[in-house]
């Protein structure tokens, strides 16, 4: 079963919930945003709607605006960048060994052998995704890897 957090849990009123969606701040699927956004229902979210929830309320007491809080969602919600110059250039056993010291040890027989045969591209699909990407690696690093992540936003002068 799948974990859902509903908005109260995370101390965010339905108000600004409603609000947000409106500014498009929200990552919202494309088949859903068809659906009434003045529609009432009980929202539940999943682990990095909650995490995204999250930090837009925090950027939003700093008096973040909106655009820049687009501009954030952007950027988590976009692809992971890879070297691909230095993905060529690294063996495969370097690569795998890269990839398992990053990993618990209570999984890394299990992963081992996926990454061997390339298997584990085939577990990508448009629910996991999101995994592999800025806000799947946030969430990874902050769980798995139990390393603190800060976000630094660099305003940009206007000229």
């Amino acid at each position: 079963m799948k974990r859902k957090f509903p908005l109260n849990l995370l101390d965010i009123p339905s108000r600004n919930d409603l609000h947000w969606k409106k500014e498009n701040l929200l990552n919202i699927l494309k088949e859903n945003k068809s659906d009434s956004i003045e529609k009432r229902e009980k929202v539940l979210l999943n682990v990095f709607g909650a995490l995204w929830l999250l930090i837009i309320k925090e950027l939003r007491e700093f008096n973040i605006d909106f655009p820049t809080i687009r501009a954030v969602k952007d950027v988590l919600y976009s692809n992971i960048q890879l070297d691909q110059e230095k993905l060529n250039s690294t063996s495969k056993d370097k690569f795998t060994n890269t990839i398992l010291k990053n990993i618990p040890d209570e999984y890394q027989e299990m992963i081992k052998p996926l990454l061997l045969d390339g298997s584990f591209l085939k577990f990508i699909d448009k629910k996991n995704i999101i995994l592999f990407q800025n806000i799947g690696g946030i969430l990874f690093d902050i769980l798995i890897r139990e390393i603190a992540v800060s976000l630094i936003i660099k305003k940009i002068a206007m000229l």
